[in-house]
């Protein structure tokens, strides 16, 4: 299973660290949510979901199943 934010950034050609400006964090942090070592914080789901269309769910569902493959 792909991540989804992942996916989303290498489709849109995006470094990390420009990801993470798009979404206020830095590059660091979207590496550690891509590989699944963590979830966003609550107050991130809202500016990732409209600047991505990524739904929370999507990204909870890759967390879990790194989980389950580890």
């Amino acid at each position: 299973m792909s991540n989804p934010l992942k996916s989303y950034r290498e489709a849109q050609k995006l470094t990390q660290v420009e990801l993470g400006h798009l979404l206020g964090v830095d590059g660091m942090t979207v590496s550690r949510w891509e590989r699944g070592d963590h979830l966003p914080r609550k107050k991130h789901w809202l500016t990732i979901e409209e600047k991505t269309g990524i739904a929370p769910a999507e990204l909870v569902g890759h967390v879990k199943q790194a989980e389950i493959t580890q």
